[in-house]
């Protein structure tokens, strides 16, 4: 399978530090829930990509990678093609850089891939993405994060679109989200926080559709007792094209146990309006989330949510239902990774028009030495539409990654 940017610099940056570290220290007891939010998009990194525990006080200021894949893949287009599959070969840098502050921290990541097809020339591509984040504490009480996501590539490889579940024929896309949050603590038990998120997508094929929207919300949390928090969350979401304002009142909860599982969820209602209606409609709408670390050095996540948001590449909106979940283990110099992804979404101004998208990825790395890595992936991806037979395409390949830090 390609390196993908959520497995091919994350997981080689990640086993690096895991050959570098020379011991693995007790995970630390979780901090006091925060409030959950619900931004349309998620914030770099993808929180659905759980990773094992690690030394944190040894990971590199800078770290460098360099990889070549030799990849086949059984449907180059993703269109349904009978023969259509080809071998492909990829090379990929990938630069990040960490730093902290007095009160905070920086970090900062830039990828750059050249992916080339013997039998379909007209798809070489040169894709590149770039993710940063950064945490200040301004006061005691008051502290800021902020991060922001671009990436350019195929819509097939998009972090984006894929926890959306909106999977495209082969289509060149360019993809933004960006984060900004302000958390104030009351009191010793009470926060209360706002933010903004934006997305963006476009896309280079004008038989789709691309969009954009802007959110905003408040919350307040009370902590309870030592591990659980309650609150309540309100938003307001503006999108461009045939998508109305979107509102959500949500309560929330999150709840700590033992020192290594967390679990958060919220329920509420979204109230929308669509183009040409001059009335409300409302929605039930919520998530649940847990992750867990289980044997100091396997991790594992599941995550349901339940939404209203704007439809990317066809038009339109759609109420979803997606189910996620992701397992990290760490075991010796062999690093494995799985990640699953599940949606359904229901068009809600085209009656009876249902898409969606199931996911599927296995990757795993064997630290050869203590810069070289030796990778094996596979990954599936399904789209379904109403009236329309499924289909399908996989991806499987061998990587060589050499990574290397200070």
């Amino acid at each position: 399978m390609t390196p993908h940017p959520r497995t091919v610099g994350a997981t080689a940056v990640f086993c690096l530090v895991a050959t570098l570290a020379a011991a693995q220290t007790t995970p630390p007891a979780p901090r006091p829930p925060t409030p959950v939010s619900d931004a349309p998009a998620p914030p770099p990194p993808d929180p659905q990509e759980v990773q094992p525990p690690r030394d944190q006080s040894r990971t590199p200021a800078w770290a460098v990678s360099a990889a070549a894949s030799a990849v086949y893949e059984s449907d180059v287009n993703f269109n349904g093609t009978p023969e259509n599959g080809d071998w492909s070969q990829q090379l990929q840098a990938r630069l990040s850089r960490s730093f902290a502050l007095r009160r905070g921290s920086v970090s900062a990541n830039a990828g750059l891939s050249h992916l080339s097809y013997p039998q379909h020339e007209e798809l070489d591509r040169l894709s590149y993405d770039f993710s940063a984040g950064a945490s200040y504490a301004l006061t005691r009480r008051l502290s800021l994060t902020a991060s922001d996501m671009f990436a350019n590539s195929y819509a097939q490889d998009s972090r984006l679109l894929i926890r959306a579940g909106q999977l495209f024929p082969r289509a060149i896309t360019r993809t933004n989200a960006a984060s900004g949050n302000l958390s104030y603590l009351l009191t010793r038990s009470t926060t209360i926080g706002g933010s903004v998120s934006s997305t963006n997508v476009f896309f280079e094929d004008p038989s789709f559709v691309g969009g954009s929207g802007l959110s905003a919300q408040g919350t307040f949390s009370k902590q309870i007792n030592e591990r659980q928090a309650l609150g309540v969350l309100g938003g307001y979401t503006v999108s461009d094209g045939s998508t109305g304002d979107i509102r959500s009142l949500m309560g929330t909860w999150q709840g700590a146990f033992g020192r290594t599982v967390r679990v958060s969820g919220m329920a509420g209602v979204r109230a929308y309006s669509l183009e040409g209606e001059g009335r409300q409609r409302y929605s039930p709408g919520g998530s649940f989330g847990i992750t867990a670390t289980v044997a100091r050095y396997h991790a594992v996540g599941v995550n349901f949510e339940s939404l209203v948001e704007q439809a990317f590449g066809y038009g339109g909106t759609y109420l979803t239902q997606r189910v996620s979940g992701s397992y990290a283990a760490s075991i010796g110099p062999l690093t494995l990774t799985s990640t699953a992804s599940y949606s359904d979404n229901q068009y809600l101004d085209v009656e009876g028009l249902r898409r969606g998208g199931r996911n599927l990825a296995f990757d795993a790395r064997y630290a050869l030495a203590s810069q070289l890595l030796l990778g094996a992936d596979y990954e599936i991806w399904t789209r379904t539409e109403t009236g329309s037979p499924a289909l399908t395409t996989y991806r499987t390949g061998i990587t060589v990654t050499y990574a290397f830090g200070w």
